[in-house]
């Protein structure tokens, strides 16, 4: 059973807003204030915008047509991104929707200075070194809005059966393959 929790009041997402700097995309602010503020599905549950440590108020360093794949990185550019000299920025400009564990989330682009980067949802995976990158509609390419987010896990659940199981990384349409020797996904074999 999916039990959600209250809707959030306007004025807690207004004052979240103010304090950030920012506004939250219309969709999910509309679904946070008149149907659910969190709830226990997708995965381990849709988070409250609140519910962990956030960035929001800085911009996100990513857009659609730039975005971070470990395995097409040289390992001077995987170096860089993990140097504690290098200010982390992955986690900037975004609130985590839910995960489905093993450090793999869904997250909404909140603050985004390309407007068509700006409430996407995108695949967040640093645990497993994959990347962050945007979630696409596999028919028309079209990136995922939090709505469009929403209706692909009910329809994807409602088809499963019982022992089935999907991840959103089914969603992801990996960027194009540079024309670098010394990318990660080469040096590893799993690249040609």
């Amino acid at each position: 059973m999916i039990k959600i929790r209250s809707p959030v009041s306007e004025e807690e997402v207004s004052a979240f807003e103010a304090e950030k700097g920012i506004r939250l995309p219309g969709d999910y602010r509309r679904f946070i204030t008149t149907i659910a503020g969190s709830g226990s599905q997708p995965f381990y549950g849709l988070l409250s915008f609140r519910k962990r440590e956030n960035m929001a108020e800085h911009l996100f360093p990513y857009t659609l047509d730039h975005s971070l794949y470990f395995l097409y990185m040289t390992e001077e550019e995987m170096d860089q991104f993990y140097d504690d000299d290098t200010p982390f920025t992955a986690d900037h400009g975004l609130l985590a929707l839910c995960t489905e564990g093993d450090g793999m989330d869904s997250v909404l682009v909140v603050n985004s200075e390309d407007p068509d980067t700006y409430g996407t949802v995108w695949y967040y995976d640093l645990a497993n070194d994959c990347g962050i990158i945007p979630m696409r509609d596999k028919e028309t390419g079209k990136p995922f809005r939090f709505l469009d987010w929403l209706e692909y896990w009910v329809d994807r659940t409602a088809g499963l059966d019982s022992d089935e199981y999907f991840g959103f990384a089914e969603t992801v349409s990996l960027p194009e393959l540079p024309d670098n020797p010394d990318i990660m996904g080469r040096k590893m074999g799993w690249i040609e």
